[in-house]
């Protein structure tokens, strides 16, 4: 696969594939679109290990994983290259089984990005990666990053941070006794809560 300029919806809603060939060795170093492409892959339990692609020019990488409702853990993506990104909305919506994302908290942005929804429906997540370091000032749209859209507010988590402050204030809860977020990654300000309190 080269000069392959955009991949998104490649497997979308490929719902009852149950695994990939090995796609980690694609190159993709001029794929500018990455949208959708394993939106709705709901029998997926892992993939192929693509945290080596090259995607420096990718800018639209929204819907990435959504709907991804049987994946049990990601590739390592925290080192990938974001620099072109403009578009993260819901990328990982609704992957309702993982109970950790790899830590982004690197990524770096130099567009403005639009970042709605990122965790929604991530209801069985225990670790959110502090992203609290993402620069403010080039983001758009992440008032509304919420895990359950018709739910309750968190409202005894305090944050030091705009970005994680209006992240968790604007995240909802499903069922506030089943919810198993106990703490947000690296965050400091979370050290002295008790995770029985959520």
């Amino acid at each position: 696969m080269k000069n392959i300029k955009d991949i998104s919806y490649l497997f979308f809603r490929c719902s009852s594939l149950k695994e990939l060939p090995d796609i980690s060795k694609w190159s993709t170093d001029t794929v500018y679109n990455m949208s959708y492409l394993f939106y709705g892959c709901s029998s997926l339990k892992y993939l192929p290990d693509i945290s080596k692609w090259i995607i420096e020019n990718v800018e639209d990488i929204s819907y990435f994983f959504c709907l991804c409702s049987s994946l049990i853990s990601l590739p390592d993506i925290s080192k990938w290259n974001t620099q072109n990104i403009n578009n993260l909305n819901n990328i990982f919506d609704s992957c309702s089984l993982l109970t950790f994302i790899p830590n982004i908290s690197q990524w770096k942005f130099y567009n403005k990005i639009k970042i709605k929804n990122i965790f929604k429906g991530c209801s069985s997540l225990l670790i959110i990666p502090d992203i609290s370091k993402w620069n403010l000032n080039i983001i758009e749209e992440y008032k509304n990053s919420s895990f359950n859209s018709d739910s309750n507010f968190i409202n005894q988590i305090k944050s030091d941070t705009i970005i994680s402050e209006d992240i968790i204030k604007n995240s909802y809860l499903a069922d506030q006794d089943s919810y198993s977020l106990k703490y947000i990654y690296n965050n400091k300000s979370f050290k002295n809560i008790d995770p029985t309190d959520f």
